[in-house]
């Protein structure tokens, strides 16, 4: 069950349930920041958690609407269910139904550790930051005025999801 609570430059959404499907409050605009706290669940089947920032309300499926940001932690080892370990941080945009050129960085999600997570809006990407520290950039495939949904899924439990407004410091 999910709650959520409104001051005047943040709201904050408490422990929802995952799936997470829901529009964003007043959208994504440069300054604007979302903090998620949570952690990476421990001997998940799934091995990967996702979270995306989508154009519309249709995230799975043959035909799904945009993706602007695919942030995709992965824990994989060698099985026979994967071809081969993958333990990286996979980001990409999902545009006409067809996924871009994948980015890759070191995984710095642990199974079973919680994690604080912040994805601040500037005007030509988005600034990562995990735990405190600067993960990446990722530049914009597509305008951010068209972003309407977020998307959580996969091996991980969220605390919080906190939407902040314009009163944020670059990372």
């Amino acid at each position: 069950m999910s709650s959520s609570t409104s001051s005047e430059s943040t709201i904050v959404v408490t422990d929802p349930v995952i799936p997470y499907v829901e529009m964003i409050p007043d959208g994504l605009y440069p300054g604007r920041a979302i903090v998620i706290r949570g952690a990476v669940l421990r001997d998940s089947c799934q091995k990967r958690f996702t979270i995306d920032f989508c154009c519309g309300l249709l995230i799975q499926g043959e035909h799904q609407d945009d993706k602007a940001l695919h942030f995709n932690p992965r824990f994989d080892t060698n099985s026979s269910w994967f071809r081969s370990a993958d333990q990286q941080i996979v980001l990409n945009s999902l545009i006409g139904n067809r996924w871009g050129m994948e980015e890759r960085y070191k995984n710095v999600f642990k199974e079973g550790k919680e994690f604080s997570m912040r994805i601040l809006v500037l005007d030509n990407y988005f600034s990562i930051a995990v735990d405190g520290r600067h993960l990446c950039d990722y530049l914009h495939r597509i305008p951010i005025t068209d972003i309407r949904t977020m998307y959580i899924g996969g091996s991980v439990r969220i605390n919080t999801i906190e939407y902040q407004g314009f009163n944020v410091s670059v990372i």
